[in-house]
């Protein structure tokens, strides 16, 4: 029985499916914005389904236009969640 739970959970694991699984955010940014902002940026992205509710995933708020009203920021990140979700980063993969 242990060895059936063991190949379980790391399938589950394996899967991203695992309820213990932790999350990862990189928040990628070139200003001075408060914290209480970029978090509520990323539960807006979080809540549009454009991060992942487990593993790893990256916001770039680099992307959002200066001199925007707070009101016209928050609308944009809205409008633009799978932009600003985009990975910077290639995804390595393996090959056989």
């Amino acid at each position: 029985m242990k060895n059936i739970d063991g190949r379980l959970n790391n399938l589950e694991r394996k899967f991203g499916i695992a309820g213990n699984e932790e999350k990862y955010v990189m928040i990628l940014t070139d200003r001075d914005i408060e914290d209480a902002k970029q978090d509520a940026y990323v539960q807006i992205l979080y809540d549009g389904g454009f991060l992942p509710t487990r593993g790893f995933g990256s916001v770039d708020l680099t992307l959002i236009p200066r001199g925007l009203s707070a009101q016209e920021e928050e609308k944009f990140v809205r409008e633009n969640g799978a932009e600003l979700c985009r990975s910077p980063l290639p995804l390595i993969t393996k090959s056989r």
